[in-house]
């Protein structure tokens, strides 16, 4: 029903109801339609009625007050007076119309301040869904500025630190990083054998089972497809029947990884940490590659009796991190030394694991070294070379270009 219908059906019954009233009150005390009151009884309806609701309620009420007078003539077998009638008519006409405009107008304004107040909270309304929009993307870029800058930076420096010979050590150690770096309060590492997934090693508390199959969650399902998937992405699908983590990652390619690894538990999930958190699960997995692969002869065979390695092996790993650079964005850096051939041994062992060093030429008691610097930007690089300055100052120096 519409609003316009609804007010006159509230007008007519609640005039209907005062008229009603006063009729019965007037035959009851034998009034005989109050024609010797100074002021009559009837028109308290029509002059109520007009000014709270206006003209139409006026038009309404003093038809009421008309059909009330014929029944009370009736009811009291009371002649028709035309004069009494009319002038009780014309006086309940005037005063009523008067009160009738002036209710007419309150009620335009009241309906318009009505009106523009709708006006103004559908726009504020609209004004705190702009404000949360652009909060989110505020935080989001802040969260960008924060891997792209310093913070990517510290997480790179930190990532460096794993022991690469040990992959149950270098695991722990990283979910220990990543979940102290983003403040991941529940995260974990299953590891894939055949179609299930097996619990390896993780941190805070943990929903899902030790040892699950991938069809079981439609979050890890999806990341074994396309490479990631957080709850959002499947949240509208309506398959969800079981509880779902709020993030996967896989260690690796659909086909060929090592497992995969679930956040179930962080204040903020956004797209830059979910593809961040992609590319960081990259670089592991070549660091578990990379931990099988430093076990074998046929790599060992490269390495020198210094510590080095020769310039096959380097040119082979730099091609890999080039690879991973522009396939993930994980930085990799190359460093140029000039150190004393007697120190030489001490410098191959002041780097990581997973970085190369290779001899280019030796002369004059001098080694001209080439370093490949795993997971370093420029800033963790110019780190690296003050430490070695600091600590064999005239004996090695950085060259530009070699």
């Amino acid at each position: 029903m519409k609003n316009r219908e609804r007010t006159y059906i509230i007008i007519f019954l609640e005039t209907v109801v005062l008229t009603a009233f006063i009729l019965f009150w007037d035959i009851i005390g034998k009034h005989k339609g109050f024609y010797d009151y100074s002021f009559n009884p009837y028109w308290i309806t029509i002059f109520l009625a007009s000014a709270w609701w206006g003209l139409g309620a006026f038009l309404l009420s003093i038809t009421e007050f008309m059909v009330a007078m014929l029944f009370s003539l009736y009811f009291q077998k009371m002649p028709l007076d035309l004069f009494t009638f009319s002038s009780s008519l014309v006086i309940a006409a005037l005063f009523g119309s008067l009160l009738g405009l002036i209710g007419e107008n309150f009620r335009r304004k009241i309906q318009k301040l009505i009106h523009e107040i709708d006006e103004k909270n559908s726009k504020v309304f609209e004004q705190k869904g702009t404000i949360e929009e652009m909060q989110q993307t505020l935080n989001s870029l802040k969260e960008d500025i924060f891997l792209e800058g310093n913070g990517l930076s510290l997480i790179f420096q930190r990532l460096r630190e794993l022991e690469i010979f040990d992959t149950e050590e270098m695991l722990s150690n990283f979910v220990e990083i990543i979940a102290d770096v983003f403040d991941v309060k529940s995260l974990s590492i299953y590891k894939k054998r055949g179609s299930f997934l097996r619990f390896v090693v993780g941190k805070g508390r943990r929903h899902l089972p030790n040892s699950l199959k991938i069809e079981d969650s439609l979050v890890i399902k999806k990341a074994f497809e396309s490479g990631k998937a957080t709850i959002n992405e499947v949240l509208l699908s309506g398959e969800i029947k079981e509880y779902e983590p709020w993030m996967a990652v896989l260690i690796g390619e659909p086909k060929n990884n090592y497992g995969v690894v679930v956040i179930e538990d962080i204040d903020k999930l956004s797209q830059p940490f979910n593809q961040y958190m992609y590319s960081i699960a990259q670089w592991l997995h070549d660091n578990i590659e990379n931990t099988k692969m430093v076990t074998f002869e046929s790599i060992l065979r490269h390495k020198m009796p210094d510590g080095t390695w020769d310039k096959i092996y380097y040119e082979r790993v730099r091609k890999n991190y080039e690879e991973r650079m522009e396939k993930f964005g994980i930085p990799y850096s190359e460093m140029c030394l000039s150190v004393d051939e007697n120190i030489l041994k001490n410098i191959s062992q002041e780097f990581r694991s997973d970085d190369v060093v290779t001899v280019l030429k030796k002369e004059k008691e001098k080694a001209l070294l080439k370093v490949l610097l795993s997971v370093c930007d420029d800033k963790n690089k110019e780190l690296i070379s003050n430490r070695l300055k600091n600590k064999y100052e005239e004996r090695i120096s950085l060259i530009v270009n070699c």
